[in-house]
């Protein structure tokens, strides 16, 4: 795929159903067997890891209104910066 990868993120509801899937995935072998435990504790976390990234990314990336600097509100477009 070419373009911001931010457009091609997951749903926070397709995130939250992803940890609650993985949080439901509990059989008596993962309370017996250590590999299946911490399997199991793996994929959990990884879930919420992602999810958490998620509304982070959400929360930072805004494309609804552009923000203007300050030089831009006073000057119009006749100030340029170059930094």
């Amino acid at each position: 795929m070419s373009g911001p990868a931010w457009l091609y993120q997951p749903s926070v509801g397709q995130l939250a159903g992803a940890v609650v899937a993985a949080a439901l995935d509990v059989s008596p072998r993962t309370l017996l067997d250590l590999r299946e435990a911490i399997r199991y504790w793996t994929a959990l976390m990884s879930r919420v890891v992602k999810f958490h990234g998620g509304l982070v990314l959400r929360a930072v990336i805004t494309t609804d209104l552009p923000v203007q600097s300050e030089a831009e509100e006073e000057y119009g477009d006749k100030v340029r910066s170059i930094a």
